[in-house]
């Protein structure tokens, strides 16, 4: 296991753990400490975090848009596989809050990840509006979001 660096708190219950190592969301589990009682925060979980706090680092939820072809709202769970298999032609995943822009992603196992600005993710609908954001789920990243 990587050496923890450093840390943020968004809430009583939820943190973000940044390692001096990079994962994929499948292996983002192993980052939370698990004996104390801490796992991979869901989608539910992260989003009921104070509604001022924002994660200074891009940190994996246990949450997924896209697990194959199809887009959906965030889950409760991350990607059944971190593979880096790509889509022809995908659709959008990500669209600004604002309304402003939108943006397709080619990875077909799309995971959640936090965000310092809000996004709407997997369908287009303001109840899957967060601050957060989504990338193929077989891309490292370096922070966990652990709750309890």
């Amino acid at each position: 296991m990587a050496s923890y660096v450093g840390g943020q708190w968004l809430g009583p219950k939820t943190a973000i753990c940044q390692y001096g190592t990079y994962f994929n969301q499948c292996q983002a589990y192993a980052y939370c400490n698990t004996a104390n009682g801490w796992s991979l925060c869901t989608a539910s979980q992260y989003r009921s975090a104070p509604a001022g706090a924002t994660s200074k680092a891009a940190a994996w939820i246990a949450s997924c848009v896209r697990d194959g072809k199809e887009n959906s709202a965030p889950t409760e769970a991350t990607c059944s596989s971190c593979s880096n298999t790509l889509l022809s032609n995908p659709p959008y995943v990500i669209w600004e809050c604002q309304g402003t822009w939108s943006l397709p992603l080619s990875d077909a196992f799309v995971g959640v990840h936090s965000y310092a600005q809000c996004r709407i993710l997997g369908v287009y609908d303001v109840a899957n509006a967060g601050k957060w954001n989504a990338t193929g789920a077989g891309k490292m990243l370096d922070a966990a979001a652990c709750c309890r």
